[in-house]
């Protein structure tokens, strides 16, 4: 079933071009927000209707996001993390941190959602990884 549904709003806070020579890195803060036709997604018995008049509800929404990747813009690229793993129901994992960016004036959010082929069929995997999240 096709529905629409933004799910990723991004915000980048913490990045300043000021005072490198003090503070040549800065914390990046990225949280994703779900959203259901401009509204907060709610999960449960709330129902929706998507563009063809099909009623639904969203009771789970897990998903992975990978390499992800500032651009900065001169060009280069800063690699934040490999694997992040996205529970809606859980607004701890809507956000990441990622520390020792260098600071500058970033133009760009790169990643992937789901995980590459490889790792997805490596037997090492831990952290967000690991098969206690449900998402093996």
């Amino acid at each position: 079933m096709k529905f629409s549904l933004l799910i990723l709003s991004m915000v980048l806070l913490g990045l300043s071009a000021c005072q490198k020579q003090k503070h040549p890195a800065a914390d990046v803060k990225i949280v994703f927000h779900h959203m259901i036709s401009n509204q907060p997604l709610t999960m449960g018995p709330k129902s929706y209707m998507n563009a063809a008049g099909n009623q639904y509800s969203v009771d789970l929404l897990k998903y992975y996001l990978s390499h992800l990747v500032l651009r900065n813009e001169n060009g280069a690229e800063f690699a934040l993390n490999n694997y992040m793993l996205i529970d809606a129901s859980d607004p701890a994992t809507c956000q990441e941190l990622a520390i020792q960016v260098l600071n500058g004036n970033y133009t760009s959010l790169r990643f992937y959602l789901g995980i590459d082929s490889v790792t997805n069929y490596s037997l090492a995997q831990g952290g967000d990884l690991d098969p206690l999240y449900g998402m093996f």
